[in-house]
């Protein structure tokens, strides 16, 4: 029976010990780091759209993105329909896009959360279109055209000697 009660005990302390190192933070005022992301992802091609994800609590008022280590945030925004999470938009990329990122979040008691990792954003210049299919087919039309204009003055000059022939007899 001691067994069974000091089992018990054991266990009971060790669960209050694990739950303890949260509690702490949440009475210190300590708030989680959040994570950062972008979707698509994080190289994107000049021209072409991003989303910068920041997710952290239940309890967050607020999202904030810092560009480059800045000490003033880049934009922020109020978490999506009651979620952990925020969305920041860059419609179309350009090369001042690409850097550092990280977002933080204020909860509900108006306490920042420490920074998120950084986020490194890379945007690529657009993509160089190929036009030789296009440039082979007008080259092809063009010869093509060529080849009926010869034929047309060939049959035009024959037309033309048979016509003088006709009028020497």
């Amino acid at each position: 029976m001691a067994d069974s009660t000091t089992t018990l005990t054991f266990i009971v302390l060790l669960g209050l010990g694990l739950c303890q190192g949260p509690w702490d933070q949440v009475q210190a005022g300590v708030v989680p780091k959040p994570s950062i992301w972008a979707d698509p992802g994080p190289i994107i091609t000049e021209g072409s759209s991003v989303t910068i994800w920041c997710q952290g609590s239940l309890q967050a008022s607020a999202y904030s993105l810092y560009k480059e280590n800045g000490s003033e945030p880049w934009e922020t925004r109020k978490p999506q329909n009651s979620s952990n999470k925020a969305g920041f938009l860059i419609g179309a990329t350009t090369t001042s896009h690409a850097g550092l990122y990280q977002c933080a979040y204020y909860n509900t008691e108006d306490i920042l959360s420490e920074r998120s990792d950084s986020l490194l954003l890379v945007v690529t210049a657009s993509k160089p279109q190929d036009y030789t299919v296009e440039n082979l087919i007008r080259m092809g039309v063009a010869g093509l055209v060529l080849v009926v204009l010869g034929v047309l003055l060939f049959q035009a000059r024959n037309d033309t000697r048979r016509t003088q022939d006709a009028a020497k007899m």
